[in-house]
This record gives structure tokens, C-alpha cells and sequence, in this order.
């Protein structure tokens, strides 16, 4: 559930979409560069979340008790710090920028997209890995997979979707309200985390 509002979220695929339009490059171009960068957002995801999932392991192994309330506790207070986030300060919608000379070229482009989504992994994400390390790697490894193959082909397909014009409409609720929705979201998984198990 978390992937697939991650992926939705506009500044997740809305961005690729303006760039390769405003580039002039062909729709291939654009999945190529949406390829790129999702790819280098994944690994980033996933290497905090092995980690966080490896912590989620060792707190199994000696304090079995502590680690199943503590994180159901993780996910409620990452929802409630998601929550804080979007109300914390008011909407700004971005103005558009003036246009300050020569344009980047498509590898400059394709460069800063990368280590930009390699550098900002889902946090969000990374509280399931803390769940599933309780499980042991095969938790892990299968909220990997889940989030591997619902964030990359809906990138794409929300890219050349958005590519083809389809994607014209503002994504207003999702883009300022996309942290109170994963926040909830959170918030109710761990709830149910905690009461279920």
C-alpha cells in the first residue's frame, strides 16, 4: 500500500515528465532517464532498509517482547511525523523559474536525477523494513521485492502516461497532501500491527 501511494506521488514522476517535455526528448528518453533515476531511488530505499531491517533482526533475536511492540510503535510515530511534516507549515506551490541560459544536457540531467534519488530514499518504506526484519531476511527480502516491482513499472507507467498528456492535471492532493496520506497510512498499519499480532 505504501509503495504504490510512494509512487503515486506526483514529485515522484511529475518532475521527469516537465524536464524531458521542457528538453524537447523523446518519450524513450524520458522512461530512460525515469529508468535512471528510479533504479538509483530503489537502491538508496533499499540500502537504508536492509539496514533498518537488520536492526529490526538483532532486536528479534534478544528482546523478542520489545521488538514487537516497538515496531508497530516505529510505524505509528513515523505516521505521526509525517503528519507534523504536512501541517507543519503551510502550502507553497513552487513558481515557475526564469530561464537562466544555456539548458543542461541530457547526461547532466540524467546524472543530477540519479544521485538526487539515490539521496533521498523513502522513509516511509523504511519502517515496513524495521517490521519485517522481525520476520527475519525473508521479510525483508519480500517487502524489497513488493516495493521493487510497485514503485519502478508505476514511475514508468505514471511517465509516459504523464508524457502523452494524460498526466496535465495538477496533482494537488497527492502532492500536498501525499505525507498526511502516508502518515495515516502508517499510523493505521501499526495500530493494526500491534492489535493483530
Amino acid at each position: 500500500m505504501i509503495s504504490l501511494i510512494h509512487a503515486l506521488i506526483p514529485s515522484h514522476w511529475m518532475a521527469l515528465v516537465a524536464i524531458g517535455r521542457s528538453e524537447g526528448w523523446p518519450l524513450a528518453t524520458t522512461l530512460r532517464a525515469t529508468l535512471l533515476a528510479g533504479f538509483a531511488h530503489i537502491t538508496g530505499t533499499l540500502l537504508l532498509g536492509g539496514l533498518i531491517g537488520y536492526l529490526g533482526i538483532r532486536l528479534s533475536e534478544k528482546f523478542t517482547s520489545f521488538a514487537q511492540n516497538a515496531t508497530p510503535l516505529v510505524m505509528v510515530l513515523i505516521g505521526i511525523f509525517l503528519l507534523g511534516i504536512a501541517y507543519s507549515h503551510p502550502d507553497q506551490v513552487p513558481e515557475d523559474q526564469p530561464n537562466l541560459g544555456k539548458a543542461p544536457s541530457v547526461r547532466s540531467w540524467f546524472a543530477t536525477m540519479t544521485v538526487a534519488l539515490f539521496f533521498s530514499p523513502c522513509l516511509e518504506i523504511s519502517s515496513y523494513f524495521l517490521t519485517a526484519g522481525t520476520h527475519g531476511w525473508q521479510g525483508i527480502l519480500l517487502v524489497a521485492v513488493v516495493f521493487v516491482f510497485v514503485t519502478l513499472p508505476l514511475m514508468l507507467g505514471l511517465v509516459a502516461l504523464g508524457y502523452r498528456g494524460i498526466g496535465r492535471f495538477k496533482g494537488v492532493v497527492l502532492e500536498r497532501h501525499g505525507h498526511a496520506i502516508m502518515g495515516g497510512v502508517l499510523i493505521v498499519l501499526g495500530l493494526a500491527t500491534f492489535i493483530f499480532e
